[in-house]
């Protein structure tokens, strides 16, 4: 994909074009990570130098002057494809982001700034919060007490704080998976609302 095929398939902002993607809230994820790392290849800033050298050395009649300014024309039109590429990538990788992005491409003016009005679900997205923070909050009580008493029952060394803090941090991944799902379940709530 050359610049003019970059710049044709953005002109309407459809990220799915770009990442040859069905315009589907359904997306091969695996297929859209490929994508992407042709893509960055492709319009990575730094191959603007080697376009540029390798034309300069077909003309060597061109001036250093000239090849400078063409030099910093193309890497910064590639920085900004590299940018663009990037911030499509994450729209679509994202569900919440897709979704949005659909609705925008169906010339859908939606402002997100106003509260949910189904009252139902936002009571049952509180209770599966509230479910998840009492049961992470008993782990965590139960992980932190048996680091302790492990603590206290092993020698006071080094190597006792490497691993109870390599405990903690995974703890702690944990937590931040829990709530990914949190979130990944309240967006399957949503979308499940919206298209019955």
């Amino acid at each position: 994909m050359n610049n003019n095929n970059m710049n044709k398939n953005m002109t309407n902002n459809n990220f799915f074009e770009l990442f040859q993607q069905p315009v589907s809230f359904d997306i091969d994820l695996v297929m859209l990570a490929e994508k992407l790392h042709t893509l960055q290849k492709q319009y990575h800033p730094d191959n603007a130098n080697s376009n540029v050298n390798n034309n300069a050395n077909v003309n060597n009649n061109t001036s250093s002057n000239l090849e400078t300014q063409t030099t910093q024309t193309i890497q910064s039109a590639e920085t900004a494809h590299s940018a663009l590429i990037n911030h499509a990538y994450n729209t679509l990788k994202n569900p919440d982001s897709r979704a949005m992005h659909l609705l925008e491409l169906s010339n859908q003016i939606v402002n997100f700034d106003n509260s949910i009005a189904d009252l139902d679900f936002l009571d049952d997205a509180m209770d599966i919060r509230i479910a998840f923070i009492d049961e992470q909050s008993k782990r965590f009580k139960q992980a932190y007490q048996s680091i302790v008493e492990q603590s206290q029952n092993q020698q006071n060394t080094i190597q006792t704080a490497i691993d109870a803090t390599q405990k903690l941090k995974f703890l702690v991944k944990i937590d931040k998976d829990i709530d990914t799902a949190i979130d990944d379940i309240a967006r399957n709530q949503f979308f499940k609302t919206i298209n019955p």
